[in-house]
């Protein structure tokens, strides 16, 4: 039989509609290099809080890093929305002269 690889990655649960939001490398990178010191260092900072924005509801919140978990799979892909156009860039068609020029 073959078995598929599991992956796992790092992430916390949306509190809107609790799907699991994966956090970005620069978070992820400062935890990994936090992972060695003392808790005493971290104590003396306080707790670090992160505004994440869910690919699922497009919805943000407020996380400590006690809300990290580990997430069996990948990871959802970002939807992105297309962008509107600016009412200021409109065809220049219906645009109107100057009297005198």
């Amino acid at each position: 039989m073959i078995q598929e690889a599991k992956q796992n990655y790092r992430g916390v649960l949306c509190v809107h509609c609790r799907q699991p939001i994966p956090l970005p490398k620069s978070i992820a990178k400062i935890e990994s290099k936090e992972a060695g010191t003392d808790h005493a260092s971290k104590a003396e900072l306080g707790p670090r809080v992160y505004t994440l924005r869910c690919r699922a509801c497009q919805g943000e919140g407020l996380y400590t890093e006690s809300k990290f978990i580990d997430v069996e799979g990948t990871p959802r892909v970002r939807q992105t929305l297309p962008r509107k156009a600016s009412p200021m860039l409109r065809p220049s068609g219906n645009l109107s002269r100057a009297a005198n020029g």
